[in-house]
């Protein structure tokens, strides 16, 4: 049998990976926003991830720790989260919604950008996946799935203090205070991180600054966030490997309010502002005398949401609207300009070009549940300035076959729009394509899942049908990447998770806690051009696989280990023998060891024990084996003494 046949029989039999300790009740009551109607984990009818107990997984960022999920893509072209394309179920990074506490944060320019965000690890508190399209309630982007982040309910007064240091001068440093007086409150968040670098270029300075404030009263619920990244990083080949000393400054500024009117929350508002400021340089040094400067971009999204939430006869039923502005200023992307405008803190720049654009939706979804049957269905009409109106359908179904089983299956159709740098970049090795129309896709699946006691069981299968699909290709014969609409890429998968739970009174053997069987195995096919070369839609996740073993003491010494596999379908170009590459399968072995006494936690994490070789883009050498270690202080103001 060939090495990628014994692979799957491998993973689809061992494949373990950790979700939570001992906390099942905790789980079931979470609310799940990606769907549209909010509702709680254990009625949802969608095919839903939850990762939680963020701060046990033996990753470095966000960014790594979604390589943990079933089905979910984390391509990254340097480490600890300094750039992170995140796609679902074999789609591309543009295709996948990024949301913090249900707020879009997907970004025009590029969705290189979406994941820079002005949190870190420490202050999440559960992440959600939606596997599958989302584009019947939030529109644009949600077109393979959508990731929601939510960062802690400020209830308690507590603080939360850790440092960290590591291999190539790792330095990481996270403080939060929460605070909470009756009806209201605050949680503040701050991050630094720097390194050197493990590799020539790749070094990195971050600052993060983030607030959520909430109020709660009899009739009216206030939801305050904004937040503050500055990134500063080498670019060692992102994004051509024949010039490997970019360098990149990213400056993220974010804020939202949302509004629940009514006790019940049947009234709901949003509005939010997203702006990055974006600088690129080619050459970090010495340029050459051809080379005309580095590229400046600017955008600014304004979005707004209203939706109403009403209960009747015939079930649940949602109602809303939203509308989103996107504007870009650039010396490279856009339209001219008839008066430049000076960018801030440049001396002699200017942004030469622009483009403004709309979106807005309205939708419909009503649940209904009759027995053992769910039902839940809608429609989003869309409109994109200057196009058709448009019309995004879908429905979810569950069923209780039995006691401990359900079964689902689903239908939904979703689109994503061209970004501002798939229409109009163009540089030494790349353009963009101006007469490029939105992507469709329409999506079908399947599946069963099991719950009794502490097991959990879940299998799936979905089949999605692309058409106009966009990706950056190039011709046998050519020396740039051009955006093109691939008339039609098909991708079909299976999902397969199994988790169970040890009792604290029958541990396994060597104190082993918890486990969980995670895979994933996609099937990309194109069906049009055939003479070209994609740079990203073509090079999803062939099979994926986690095995994860959660080992511990009762008290204060916890093991978490995480075997990953991973097989990529393409391939890229060598730098230095011209000769086209494929993907090479990987495994990578994880583990955090964590100390916990009192109010303090000790911690270990090793990523990538096993010092594999592997590349997630082109000619970028992801990180060997890095190991660091840190402490972190916990302590709630509110916690009672053991003699009241």
């Amino acid at each position: 049998m060939t090495f990628k046949k014994n692979l799957l029989i491998l993973f689809s039999l061992l494949s373990f990976s950790i979700l939570a300790q001992n906390d099942t009740i905790r789980l079931q009551s979470i609310e799940i926003i990606s769907v549209g109607i909010p509702s709680l984990n254990s009625q949802s009818v969608r095919n839903i991830e939850l990762l939680h107990d963020i701060k046990t997984f033996p990753a470095p960022s966000i960014n790594d720790m979604l390589k943990y999920a079933t089905n979910t893509d984390s391509r990254q072209r340097g480490s600890n989260g300094i750039q992170s394309d995140v796609s679902i179920r074999g789609g591309s990074y543009d295709e996948t919604l990024i949301l913090l506490n249900g707020i879009i944060m997907n970004d025009p320019q590029s969705g290189h950008h979406s994941m820079n965000l002005p949190v870190e690890m420490e202050n999440i508190d559960h992440i959600e996946i939606l596997n599958g399209p989302g584009a019947r309630v939030w529109g644009m982007n949600a077109f393979s799935g959508a990731i929601n982040l939510s960062t802690p309910y400020p209830l308690q007064n507590s603080a939360h203090f850790s440092v960290s240091a590591g291999e190539h001068n790792l330095l990481s440093n996270s403080l939060s205070l929460s605070s909470f007086h009756k009806n209201f409150g605050t949680y503040l968040a701050f991050n630094q991180k720097s390194c050197d670098g493990y590799n020539r270029n790749t070094d990195f300075n971050t600052r993060q600054l983030y607030i959520r404030s909430e109020y709660s009263g009899k009739y009216l619920h206030v939801d305050l966030q904004g937040g503050y990244t500055n990134k500063a990083f080498g670019a060692n080949s992102f994004y051509s490997a024949k010039y490997p000393d970019q360098f990149e400054n990213v400056v993220l500024k974010f804020t939202s309010i949302s509004l629940s009117i009514f006790k019940t929350k049947n009234l709901s508002l949003k509005y939010y502002y997203r702006e990055l400021k974006d600088k690129f340089e080619l050459f970090r040094e010495s340029p050459p005398s051809w080379y005309s400067g580095h590229n400046y971009h600017l955008t600014k999204v304004h979005g707004i949401d209203i939706s109403y939430v009403f209960n009747w006869i015939i079930g649940k039923t949602s109602v809303g609207a939203n509308f989103r502005s996107e504007q870009i200023y650039s010396n490279v992307l856009g339209n001219k300009m008839n008066a430049p405008i000076a960018v801030e803190n440049e001396s002699g720049v200017f942004y030469t070009r622009s483009k403004a654009r709309s979106n807005s939706g309205i939708y419909i979804n009503h649940s209904y549940n009759y027995k053992n049957l769910q039902i839940d269905a809608g429609i989003m009409g869309n409109f994109y300035s200057g196009k058709s109106f448009q019309y995004f359908p879908g429905i979810d179904i569950r069923y209780k076959v039995l006691k401990d089983l359900n079964f689902l299956v689903s239908y939904n159709k979703s689109f994503r729009l061209p970004t501002f740098t798939d229409l109009y970049y163009s540089g030494p090795s790349n353009q963009g394509n101006i007469n490029l129309k939105p992507e469709e896709a329409q999506t079908i699946e399947a599946g069963l899942q099991f719950k009794k006691n502490n097991f959990q069981a879940s299998l799936g299968a979905f089949q999605r049908f692309g058409s106009n699909m966009i990706d950056w290709v190039k011709h046998t014969d050519s020396v740039k990447w051009t955006t093109m609409n691939l008339t039609k890429v098909n991708v079909s998968g299976i999902e397969l998770s199994l988790n169970y739970h040890f009792d604290k009174t029958s541990y396994f053997m060597f104190f082993i806690k918890a486990v969980e069987l995670k895979f994933a195995y996609n099937n990309i096919s194109k069906l049009s051009l055939q003479d070209y070369t994609s740079y990203y839609v073509l090079d999803g996740i062939h099979q994926k696989g986690t095995i994860s073993i959660l080992q511990g003491d009762v008290d204060h010494l916890y093991f978490n280990w995480y075997l990953n596999f991973q097989d990529r379908y393409g391939g890229y170009t060598d730098i230095t023998t011209n000769k086209l590459l494929e993907y090479e399968p990987y495994f990578s072995l994880d583990v955090k060891v964590n100390y916990k006494l009192d109010v303090f936690n000790f911690y270990i994490e090793c990523n990538n024990l096993t010092n594999a070789k592997y590349y997630d883009f082109g000619n970028i050498l992801m990180p060997g084996r890095w190991i660091k270690g840190g402490i972190s202080f916990n302590i709630n103001f509110n916690k009672k003494p053991n003699n009241e």
